[in-house]
C-alpha cells in the first residue's frame, strides 16, 4: 500500500464534542448558523471524520465570509 495507505483512524468518526465545539467556533467568529442549518451540521459532521469535518467546516466558514463580502459596497481607490 505504501503512501496510499490510510492512517490510523482517518476514516474513523471524532467524538461527537467536537461536533459541538467546531459549531461554537462558527459562532464565536459570527456566523449566524440558525437553528435549522445547525441541526443539518450536526447530523452531517456526526459520522465524519476528524479531516473531513474539518474540511466541510472550512467550507461553511468561507460561505458565510463570502456572503458578507459580497454585501459589503466595493472599495473605491482614493483620490478620485
Amino acid at each position: 500500500m505504501g503512501h496510499h495507505q490510510k492512517q490510523v483512524g482517518q476514516g474513523e468518526a471524532g467524538p461527537a464534542h467536537e461536533v459541538e465545539a467546531l459549531l461554537a467556533a462558527l459562532a464565536d467568529t459570527g456566523r449566524d448558523l440558525g437553528p435549522a442549518l445547525a441541526h443539518r451540521l450536526r447530523e452531517t459532521l456526526a459520522p465524519l471524520s476528524r479531516q473531513v469535518r474539518a474540511e466541510l467546516v472550512a467550507v461553511v466558514d468561507d460561505a458565510f465570509g463570502w456572503r458578507r463580502a459580497l454585501r459589503l459596497p466595493a472599495s473605491r481607490p482614493t483620490g478620485c
